[in-house]
C-alpha cells in the first residue's frame, strides 16, 4: 500500500548545502560549480536569497552514475531527468510546482 504524501513531506528526502556536498564528492567547490555548469550535477534549489541546497537523492544518484563509471553524456542526461522530475513531481492540484525565477540585474548606477 501507497503511503500518502502530505504537504508537510519533503518529495526528496534530506536537503544538502555545498559543505555536505563538498565531503560527499571529495570537489572543491570551484570545481563543483564547474561540474554542475557543464551539466553534469543538477542545480541548486534556492532557500533563500543566500541559501542553496540539493536533494540528498539528486546527488546520490549522480554519485552511483560516477561509481558505476558513467560516461559524461549519460550523467548530463540522468541529470536532465532528474531535473524534469524535479518539476513534476512538486505538482499541486495539476499545477507543477517551479522553482523561483532569477530577479532582474540592477542597472549601474549613473554618477
Amino acid at each position: 500500500m501507497a503511503q500518502a504524501t502530505s504537504p508537510a513531506t519533503p518529495l526528496f528526502g534530506r536537503l544538502l548545502r555545498i559543505k555536505a556536498i563538498k565531503d560527499l564528492t571529495g570537489l572543491p567547490q570551484s570545481s563543483f560549480y564547474y561540474t554542475m555548469a557543464q551539466g553534469e550535477f543538477t542545480p541548486p534549489i534556492k532557500l533563500g536569497v543566500r541559501i542553496s541546497a540539493w536533494p540528498e537523492s539528486e546527488v546520490n544518484a549522480i554519485m552511483n552514475a560516477r561509481i558505476r563509471g558513467e560516461s559524461s553524456e549519460q550523467i548530463k542526461a540522468l541529470v536532465k531527468r532528474l531535473v524534469a522530475l524535479r518539476m513534476t513531481a512538486g505538482t499541486i492540484g495539476g499545477a507543477a510546482w517551479k522553482q523561483p525565477s532569477k530577479t532582474k540585474p540592477l542597472k549601474p548606477w549613473r554618477w
